[in-house]
């Protein structure tokens, strides 16, 4: 599923009818119970972000041979392929 070079997760994150729905609702993909929140890693919050990262860790998991964050670069690169518009925070795959 994972493309060569990094490159699908903004096409994946597009095709997925939750994640498309969740972002141009919010205007952004990850949801937050409150502003303090926001950033802080906890299982609640996974939850509340279940679609996307599930999204996620089936386009970075084939990518590496153990588990490590996705460098903030090819997230950044990823959020700004023509046609996405989604706000991007960092996030691990566990």
């Amino acid at each position: 599923m994972a493309e060569e070079g990094h490159a699908g997760l903004a096409k994946l994150l597009d095709e997925d009818s939750c994640c498309r729905r969740l972002g141009r609702a919010n205007k952004m993909l990850t949801q937050w119970n409150t502003k303090e929140s926001v950033g802080v890693a906890s299982v609640q919050r996974m939850v509340l972000n279940y679609n996307v990262l599930m999204v996620v860790a089936e386009w970075w998991v084939p990518q590496v041979e153990a588990p490590k964050p996705i460098p903030i670069d090819v997230l950044r690169s990823e959020a700004f392929t023509p046609k996405v518009f989604f706000k991007v925070t960092w996030c691990w795959v566990f």
